[in-house]
C-alpha cells in the first residue's frame, strides 16, 4: 500500500512539473481587432442632370438715338434713347458629366456641361409726332420692339474640392461658350386725317432685324455636394459666366453693343460610377 501511495505522489509531481512547458508550446491566438470602418471615396466617373435660374443686366448701347424705349411719349422728344440695361432672366436646365480623382481629403476633377436656356427680356415702346398743314393732320407713330435672349451655353471646367466623408465642397473654373440673340423691330405708321378726324390715308412699314451669335468666354464658381447612397449625389452650384461684349446688327443703323454675362444657380443630381465605401487597409 505504501508503495502505491508513494508512486501516486510521484506521478502527480511529474505532471505538475511538465504542465508549464506544455502550455508554453501551445499556439497563441492573435488579439481580436475590429474591422476598419468604411471610408467614402469620390473617385470615379459621374453623369447627371440639373435645373436652375439665370439672371444678369445686359447693358446695351447704340449710336442710333431712338433704339430703346425712353420715358417720354413724343417721338424724337424723350420717347426713345440709345442706352438700355435689360434684366435678362430665365430658367436653365441641362446635363453634366465628369471625372473625380481623390487624394486623401482632396478631390480634383474635370467636368463638362450643356444647358438649354429660357433666359430673355423684352422692352418695347411707342412714340408719336403730329403736324397739321391746312385742314389735314399727319400723325407719325413709331414702335421699337427689343428682345434679348440667351439660347444655350456650355462649359468645360476644372474642379478642386475638399471632402469630408460624403460631403464635398469645391471651386471650379474654365472655358464657357454661349449662344446669344438680339431682335429689334421698327414699326412706323403714318396716318393722314381731315379736319373732321376721318382717315384719309395710312401706311405702315415694318423693319425686323435679328442676329444670333456664338461667343466664347470663361466660367468660375463653386458648390457643395452630398452623397445620399453609394452612387447618387445631390449638388447645389453657382456659376458666373462672362462672354464679353458683342455688337449686334452691325451696319444696319441699329447697331447695338450688348454686355453678355450671367449669374447661374442650379440644383443637380449625379450618378457616380465605380464609387462607394472603401474599407481602409493597414
Amino acid at each position: 500500500m505504501r508503495k502505491i501511495i508513494i508512486a501516486g505522489f510521484g506521478l502527480l509531481a511529474l505532471a505538475t512539473a511538465l504542465q508549464p512547458a506544455a502550455a508554453a508550446d501551445m499556439p497563441v491566438k492573435a488579439p481580436y481587432k475590429a474591422p476598419s470602418a468604411p471610408v467614402w471615396t469620390w473617385d470615379g466617373w459621374y453623369f447627371g442632370g440639373n435645373v436652375g435660374y439665370s439672371w444678369a443686366h445686359w447693358g446695351s448701347t447704340s449710336p442710333f438715338s431712338t433704339n430703346f424705349p425712353g420715358t417720354g411719349g413724343a417721338l424724337f422728344a424723350g420717347a426713345f434713347t440709345n442706352v438700355d440695361n435689360p434684366n435678362v432672366t430665365g430658367v436653365v436646365g441641362g446635363l453634366h458629366a465628369g471625372r473625380n480623382w481623390q487624394y486623401q481629403n482632396w478631390v480634383v476633377g474635370i467636368e463638362g456641361d450643356y444647358e438649354w436656356s429660357g433666359e430673355r427680356r423684352s422692352h418695347d415702346g411707342t412714340g408719336s409726332f403730329a403736324a397739321t398743314l391746312g385742314s389735314f393732320t399727319t400723325t407719325l407713330t413709331q414702335s421699337q420692339l427689343n428682345t434679348w435672349k440667351l439660347r444655350s451655353f456650355g462649359t468645360i471646367r476644372g474642379r478642386l474640392g475638399w471632402a469630408n466623408d460624403t460631403w464635398l465642397v469645391y471651386v471650379t473654373g474654365g472655358a464657357a461658350v454661349g449662344r446669344a440673340q438680339y431682335d429689334h423691330t421698327v414699326t412706323t405708321t403714318a396716318t393722314i386725317t381731315n379736319a373732321g378726324g376721318a382717315v384719309v390715308a395710312t401706311a405702315t412699314t415694318n423693319l425686323p432685324f435679328s442676329e444670333g451669335k456664338t461667343r466664347w468666354g470663361y466660367a468660375v464658381g463653386g458648390g457643395i455636394e452630398k452623397a445620399f447612397t453609394p452612387n447618387w449625389v445631390a449638388r447645389l452650384e453657382y456659376l458666373y459666366i462672362d462672354l464679353g461684349s458683342y455688337t449686334f446688327l452691325q451696319t444696319t443703323g441699329f447697331d447695338t453693343s450688348v454686355r453678355l454675362h450671367d449669374n447661374i444657380v442650379r440644383f443637380g443630381i449625379s450618378y457616380l460610377f465605380n464609387a462607394g465605401p472603401v474599407v481602409a487597409r493597414y
